[in-house]
């Protein structure tokens, strides 16, 4: 897996409303590449599957 880190833009964000990041926002968004074709990506804290069109 690649590993993306420290996401900082507004739109990739992660999905999950219990995801730490929703409410935390000092915790910086990080997500592992789980399928590149389909750009689907997993959030580091709270494994929620995201897709986002761009990185």
């Amino acid at each position: 897996m690649n590993k993306v880190d420290n996401i900082k833009s507004s739109e990739n964000k992660c999905k999950n409303q219990r995801c730490i990041t929703q409410t935390e926002k000092y915790v910086p968004q990080s997500f592992k590449l789980l399928d590149e074709k389909n750009k689907l990506y997993i959030c580091e804290y709270c494994d929620g599957e995201n897709t986002f069109e761009k990185f």
